[in-house]
């Protein structure tokens, strides 16, 4: 019975906070600018920025709003 109880409330309490699980929406933005990064982190010289940011503004239209 106890672990059903405990199981019960860490399901309430995902419920009443859903900030700690972002939309997915958000989580989409992140997965990409990680690989960004990741892509920098790789090769640094080959980045291309110009391209990255017309990337992200082609992705999500309301990137400069977000910085």
């Amino acid at each position: 019975m106890a672990g059903r109880r405990t199981r019960s409330r860490s399901m309430v309490r995902a419920l009443k906070a859903p900030d700690l699980y972002p939309p997915r929406r958000q989580t989409e933005d992140l997965r990409r600018a990680l690989n960004a990064v990741g892509e920098f982190a790789r090769s640094p010289e080959a980045f291309d920025l110009d391209e990255f940011l017309a990337r992200q503004e082609a992705t999500n239209p309301a990137f400069w709003e977000t910085l």
